[in-house]
């Protein structure tokens, strides 16, 4: 969700009728084309998300997967919620600021949830599960982009997309809090046939050949 908050949130903030917030935000006198300002903002995001993968990677593997994940998405949503005034403080620093923070919580998801899924779906289930989760990921960007056009015609304007995120993000923080776990065993309302069936069938973990992997790239 935290994908598409931002670009939402242009396009609200461009809008004719909002063109003196636009300016006040967005423009400095060391970038003169505005929309200049907006594109690192953006890039901020995917930037941080790429670094932070490869480090949510390596510690996915040394650190409680379910711990990893909610600290990502508790500092995300609260992230979120600041975005307004933080932006009306510090302007256009703030968002881009703001997504580089979001970015590498962002970056922390994917190998998490990877790993949680190699840990979780016997390997019968893999292929048709674990591409159900992928889509999770982008299903939330997608209704994001829904919501936000709504959202931001509204009485709320362009701030009530990132509370709107923000309260979507400490509900479901707050479901993986109490439902989540990092592994079966680790899980009380799952009963043991399905403890033993998962532990049975999960595929046994291999260390990562970066070695060859290097070779085979260069």
């Amino acid at each position: 969700m935290h994908l598409g908050n931002l670009g939402m949130a242009v396009v609200v903030i461009t809008q004719k009728h909002n063109e003196r917030q636009w300016k006040r935000i967005f423009y400095t006198e060391t970038v003169d084309p505005m929309s200049d300002n907006v594109t690192y903002a953006s890039a901020a995001f995917f930037y941080a998300q790429m670094l932070f993968s490869i480090i949510g990677g390596y510690l996915s593997t040394k650190i409680n997967n379910k711990l990893l994940l909610l600290i990502s998405s508790i500092v995300s949503f609260l992230v979120s919620y600041l975005t307004p005034t933080l932006v009306n403080i510090f302007e256009w620093k703030a968002f881009f600021f703001i997504r580089l923070v979001q970015g590498a919580t962002q970056g922390f998801v994917k190998p998490v949830v990877y790993n949680l899924a190699a840990r979780w779906l016997p390997t019968e289930e893999m292929l048709l599960l674990g591409p159900a989760i992928i889509c999770g990921l982008y299903t939330g960007v997608c209704f994001m982009l829904m919501m936000g056009g709504y959202l931001g015609a509204g009485h709320g304007g362009w701030h009530s997309i990132f509370y709107f995120s923000g309260n979507c993000g400490l509900l479901w923080s707050l479901a993986f809090y109490g439902l989540g776990f990092a592994s079966p065993n680790d899980c009380y309302y799952i009963s043991e046939l399905e403890k033993n069936h998962i532990n049975d069938n999960v595929p046994p973990s291999i260390l990562a050949p970066y070695v060859r992997i290097y070779y085979y790239l260069y």
